[in-house]
């Protein structure tokens, strides 16, 4: 191992790596084989580089910019850990290139990161993933990263020299060259005075997915003339050999045929952020500014690149003939009453006025009868004088209509029954309004399929449904009760009747698949027993078992966490509430050598009889469950008294978009297979993570308490003082602390009948929800958390739980197991 150290940091480097090397702050090391090249580079860098893509946290960010940085890819992994004391995201990419990717980043403060890029061939990744792995996790920050930062930058703009910043230039592209036609008719595609060739793959289109129309769609792909990787590596990346393209995704252009416009482009985005731009072979630092055009059946800018330090700018322009004979505009959606006016009336199939800003509809526009789908919606703070009082009683002349969306007429007071004649409606939306009623006809439409009816004043439905109603939203009305017609319909799995001022509910609606109500109403107005996994009913709850109070060893812990005065008023309220909760910590790397031991990550052992589990995906593929965990309970016995004495449990997941569980218990394990003879590959398991790396487990008894966070379904009985403990963040999680390291060597990674942070609700009110009966008689059956050693990271580095009521515990019936997902 060779350790290499800058002013900012160090790190250390497998010896495979040729010849590793400082320049200017970064860390650069290279290996070479043949044709295999496989390269590390770390450098300081600004938060900014991440900061301007879509999400809600800086890791959100990084991945979303991981995904296009080195050209279009795939998601393989991705996770947060902790390095040298600073927080840091991993993110794995295959790339449509055939190319490996290990981006990492360490967030230093809230300006600047370390920021780090191992690559290969993607057919090598498995090889090479562990030293890259090695390699970051070595790293050691101790320098001034904003010094290191603007040295950085100073060096590249000496090696690079170009369009240097000073007081007078303005890097808002207010008053953007204006593109024209060429005069020779011939197109062209020129970055910093270099010349590209178009590739016949180029291509201008209007996409027919999307049922509701679809943008003017141009992809520009070029190659360099003359490609040479050193002297253009300035202004290209070095693996998708000279190839560069330009994607645009463009609306509100339609104009009597041709597409014609201009859209003003800063930092690659729409200033106006309605249409979207996409590049790739360009290096990663290059921010497009300029304004395309669009006009006489030519698309073109005259614009510029700029570097995300601000400090260089290279010429960007490109000329191209947009084939208008292949465009295809009745899949198009138009987005403004003027793009719609300048079209032939019987061509517009797709209309979507967002922010609308009129009191009405001009005459104009009820002759464009061939609609097939409309959306009329008001920004909610519109202060249009006067708002319209009524909704257009001349939309039930559209009566192709397929999709009708309404939203935000505030001051509508009234559905016109005209509406009931779109005998076509597959889905209705008619939002915020001050409606009461709605017609007779109008939810029996006979091919409705979803509707929204939210936010409304209804006080009343028709008694009458479409057969083909599947989803039906009424959340936020004034509804006092629903038609028992709704318990009959043959294809309704998913119904909200949430935020009601609910009185009664008809039998049978807890059967629709997917009710959404408040539990609280559901168990007042409803059956909503939990009837048990087998459909027999519930056995006696033991609930001492499962009370922190049950174990001698982990009450005298409690005890001596709460000696101190401060708990006074607050322990017997803790007491009460306190788990015996069991410690799973992963450990090393498991080889499969011991079968039947607990496990997380990698593939089971199952016992003879038991095949790996498969379910039919929504296009009637077979694909794999992905493997969790499997616990062996004779292992764990010592440790508790709620889960059987013997046996092995498995825990399963479809994916992380649909946390469908399934848990299989074998209570005879005297033969196993060994997971090491499952053939069992990635790409057979559904989730995009494949199988994770397994790991062996070590095991311990913690008392676990509330995280006192919205936690206000806790605090009754003895625990309602607690309620003051919401506040008291420091406090409580010293305390926390305290009884967790009361487990010695082992952390609580993973834990069984713990408790889970939650920002709403609790994982066994999710339960509940989802499985009938009351909250306090479920148990978090397993808490997973994301976890570097397998490869766990569960969406924003967060934690799935599987949840099982106590009676099905108790019957060792783990077939109907709950599973949810809590992230930041």
């Amino acid at each position: 191992m060779q350790t290499i150290r800058t002013s900012l940091f160090e790190m250390t480097v497998p010896d495979i790596f040729e010849n590793p090397g400082v320049v200017l702050e970064s860390i650069r090391a290279t290996y070479n084989k043949g044709d295999e090249w496989v390269t590390i580079g770390v450098s300081p860098i600004e938060n900014s580089y991440y900061t301007r893509q879509k999400g809600q946290s800086l890791k959100e960010k990084f991945i979303n910019f991981c995904l296009n940085r080195r050209g279009p890819g795939k998601l393989q992994a991705e996770q947060t850990l902790e390095i040298n004391g600073h927080t840091a995201s991993i993110c794995r990419v295959i790339t449509q290139a055939g190319y490996f990717f290990y981006f990492g980043t360490i967030a230093v403060d809230e300006a600047y990161s370390v920021d780090f890029v191992g690559d290969c061939e993607s057919h090598l990744w498995e090889s090479f993933l562990p030293l890259f792995e090695t390699s970051f996790s070595s790293i050691r920050i101790f320098g001034a990263i904003k010094e290191a930062a603007e040295l950085q930058r100073q060096g590249i703009s000496q090696v690079f020299g170009g369009f240097k910043k000073d007081e007078e230039i303005q890097y808002t592209y207010a008053e953007p060259t204006f593109f024209d036609i060429p005069q020779d008719n011939k197109e062209y595609f020129q970055v910093d005075g270099k010349h590209f060739s178009y590739l016949d793959t180029s291509e201008t289109h209007i996409p027919l997915h999307g049922n509701t129309g679809s943008d003017l769609v141009v992809t520009l792909k070029a190659r360099i003339d003359h490609y040479d990787e050193i002297a253009h590596a300035h202004i290209l990346n070095d693996y998708q050999n000279g190839e560069v393209y330009f994607t645009f995704s463009l609306n509100n252009i339609y104009q009597e045929g041709v597409p014609k416009g201009a859209i003003s482009f800063e930092k690659d985005y729409d200033v106006k952020r309605e249409a979207y731009l996409w590049k790739g072979g360009f290096t990663y630092n290059l921010e497009l500014f300029g304004q395309l055009v669009l006009k006489d059946g030519w698309i073109g800018m005259n614009g510029y690149f700029q570097t995300i330090t601000e400090d260089t700018r290279y010429q960007v322009s490109f000329a191209k003939k947009i084939p208008l004979e292949v465009l295809s505009w009745e899949h198009y959606h138009f987005s403004s009453l003027e793009e719609l006016f300048s079209a032939p009336v019987n061509l517009p199939r797709h209309l979507r006025l967002r922010n609308f800003n009129a009191s009405s509809l001009p005459d104009e526009f009820y002759n464009y009868t061939s609609l097939e789908t409309l959306s009329i919606t008001y920004d909610l703070n519109s202060t249009i004088e006067p708002m319209p009082v009524n909704l257009p009683a001349r939309l039930g002349s559209f009566t192709r209509l397929k999709e009708l969306v309404l939203g935000g007429w505030h001051m509508v007071e009234n559905i016109p029954e005209e509406i009931s004649a779109l005998y076509n409606l597959r889905l209705l939306f008619i939002t915020g309004t001050q409606a009461t009623s709605v017609p007779p006809n109008l939810l029996a439409l006979p091919l409705l399929e979803y509707c929204n009816l939210s936010n409304n004043k209804l006080e009343v439905l028709p008694g009458v449904f479409s057969p083909s109603l599947k989803s039906l939203s009424l959340e936020g009305n004034q509804l006092r009760t629903v038609p028992s017609a709704l318990c009959d319909l043959p294809k309704l799995c998913r119904l909200d009747i949430s935020r009601n001022p609910l009185e009664f509910l008809p039998n049978g609606i807890e059967n629709i698949e997917k009710l959404t109500l408040e539990l609280e109403k559901k168990q007042d107005l409803l059956d909503y027993t939990y009837k048990g996994a087998d459909g027999k009913g519930t056995v006696p709850i033991q609930e001492t078992v499962f009370s922190g109070l049950y174990d001698t060893e982990l009450e005298k812990q409690l005890s001596y966490a709460l000696m101190e005065e401060y708990w006074e008023p607050y322990r017997e309220g803790i007491r009460s509430l306190a788990f015996a909760s069991v410690a799973l910590e992963t450990t090393d790397p498991d080889d499969y050598s011991d079968r039947g031991n607990t496990r997380f990550g990698g593939l089971p052992d199952l016992p003879c009889g038991i095949t790996y589990p498969v379910f039919t995906t929504y296009d009637n593929r077979v694909m794999g469950y992905q493997f969790i965990a499997q616990i062996n309970c004779e292992e764990l016995a010592s440790y508790q008294n709620y889960l059987p004495r013997q046996g092995l449990l498995y825990f399963f997941i479809t994916d992380q978009e649909d946390f469908n569980a399934k848990v299989i218990y074998a209570q005879e394990t005297d033969v196993l297979i060994s997971a090491a003879e499952l053939e069992i590959e990635d790409d057979f398991i559904y989730d995009d993570h494949g199988v994770f790396a397994p790991y062996r487990v070590k095991v311990g008894k913690y008392v676990s308490v509330p995280h006192f966070y919205n936690d206000d379904s806790l605090y009754k009985g003895k625990a309602a003082s607690l309620s003051a403990l919401e506040e008291e963040y420091e406090q409580t999680e010293n305390l926390r602390r305290q009884l967790e390291e009361h487990t010695l060597s082992v952390k609580p990674v993973h834990s069984m009948n713990s408790y889970v942070f939650k920002q709403h609700d609790s994982p066994q009110i999710e339960a509940a929800n989802q499985l009938r009966g009351n909250a306090n008689d479920f148990t978090v059956l397993l808490k997973v958390s994301s976890d570097r050693l397998p490869g766990f990271c569960f969406w924003d580095a967060g934690e799935i739980y599987f949840v099982i009521h106590k009676s099905d515990l108790a019957k060792a019936d783990f077939s109907n197991v709950y599973c949810g997902l809590e992230s930041s």
